[in-house]
């Protein structure tokens, strides 16, 4: 008689690993700095950087957190500064920022300020303290970020928070919840876009309500985006 192969645990093990391990961090409040030190950045996220950085009016002071590769430098108007961190030092002279830690940075600088924050939401564990930090420093919000659907029961809803924690988000928004909180720090969703070929995603443009010079910022972000997608598509 034949005997049938052994089922091999290691894959599922593994995966119950990752989100055990993310469920911890989420727990402590703490970034997995150890992944992110090996992390091995698909090339597919240059595509992001390009799209975001259509939406940054030239002349703009630029932070971007979680920068990896830094490969938003260069999408961006020669006219904008650009302050990229992360939450190991990548480069020399790098910053350093790990927004799951306070106190956040000081943040200066020639308006319009913009945030670009391009895969970075998901892993925060009080997303909405780092809102209301930004409310208080940036003119502009530019965000991607993987939104959570709305489960009709129990079921669902802890099959979506397994799969999210094995990718290692600790938190779980809906596209609503998170206009919201956004809405809750002072902006106003301006511009939605679409990244990515293989798993597409979102882009978000919020626009502080009290920005100075709202309507001229609002037609320049309308301008830089037309004039950018058109370069990219031609």
């Amino acid at each position: 008689m034949e005997v049938p192969p052994a089922y091999d645990l290691r894959p599922r093990l593994a995966a119950y690993a990752k989100v055990a391990r993310t469920l911890m961090h989420r727990f402590l409040r703490r970034t997995d700095a150890e992944k992110w030190n090996s992390y091995a950045f698909p090339n597919e996220w240059s595509l992001r950087s390009s799209r975001m950085a259509a939406f940054v009016p030239s002349g703009s002071t630029v932070y971007e957190f979680g920068a990896g590769r830094s490969i938003l430098a260069e999408f961006l108007p020669a006219t904008c500064i650009l302050i990229s961190s992360d939450v190991i030092e990548r480069r020399p002279g790098m910053l350093v920022v790990d927004l799951n830690r306070r106190p956040f940075p000081p943040i200066g600088g020639s308006a319009p300020l913009v945030a670009v924050f391009g895969g970075v939401l998901e892993y925060l564990s009080d997303l909405p303290a780092v809102l209301q930090w930004a409310g208080s420093n940036f003119d502009l919000c530019i965000a991607s970020y993987e939104c959570a659907g709305t489960q009709p029961g129990l079921t669902e809803w802890l099959r979506t928070r397994i799969r999210r924690s094995h990718e290692g988000w600790v938190n779980h928004y809906t596209q609503v919840q998170l206009g919201t909180l956004f809405a809750d720090a002072g902006y106003r969703l301006l511009h939605t876009a679409v990244w990515g070929e293989s798993d597409p995603g979102m882009i978000y443009v919020f626009q502080r309500s009290s920005a100075p010079n709202l309507r001229q910022l609002n037609l320049e972000i309308a301008s830089a985006h037309i004039q950018r997608s058109g370069t990219a598509s031609a």
